[in-house]
């Protein structure tokens, strides 16, 4: 069943005849889902911060999806006015009967398995990869320089994503196979 509201038109031309809203589902997809996938869905929502426009979803695609959110994740995710507390991580299988109308695949690891057809992804209308290197799995030392970089580039993406005109049905690029 796809999620629907109204709300009114900002048109003055239509304003008082309030229009049907489909908000489009998104999954961010990592291999453990305590940061990248996490992030890109922070990102989403802090842009979309009505939820008005996306129901966004994230999702642990290995075998050992993580217990918790990774501390610079959680810490990036604090940045953006979100409460990590609340968020928890979540295993692909948890998502394979809805239906998406984007899933990002945001780590190495995940696109990995992607690429060699070794990951089942719930059905989806467009699939999107951006592998990332995930920076918690290299030295402690060098990971809150890391984080800092790819939340950066992930914070640009999603930003110039979501500016594309009508980003719901735009011309976005095609995912890489």
């Amino acid at each position: 069943m796809l999620n629907t509201f109204e709300i009114p038109s900002p048109y003055p031309a239509q304003v008082g005849t309030g229009k049907v809203i489909t908000r489009q589902k998104v999954l961010f997809v990592c291999s453990s889902n305590a940061s990248l996938s996490q992030l890109g869905a922070a990102f989403f929502r802090y842009f979309d911060p009505e939820s008005s426009r996306f129901e966004v979803y994230s999702a642990g695609s290995g075998p050992r999806v993580a217990n918790r959110l990774h501390p610079l994740a959680a810490a990036m995710i604090e940045e953006l006015g979100q409460d990590s507390n609340k968020i928890r991580p979540k295993a692909l299988s948890e998502f394979c009967n809805t239906t998406f109308d984007y899933v990002f695949i945001v780590g190495v690891e995940a696109n990995s398995a992607y690429q060699a057809g070794k990951l089942s992804l719930p059905e989806t209308k467009r699939v999107l990869v951006w592998p990332f290197p995930d920076p918690a799995l290299i030295s402690p030392y060098l990971q809150p320089h890391y984080f800092q970089q790819v939340g950066d580039s992930m914070y640009q993406l999603v930003r110039n994503l979501l500016k594309l005109p009508n980003f719901a049905g735009a011309q976005i690029p095609q995912p890489i196979h």
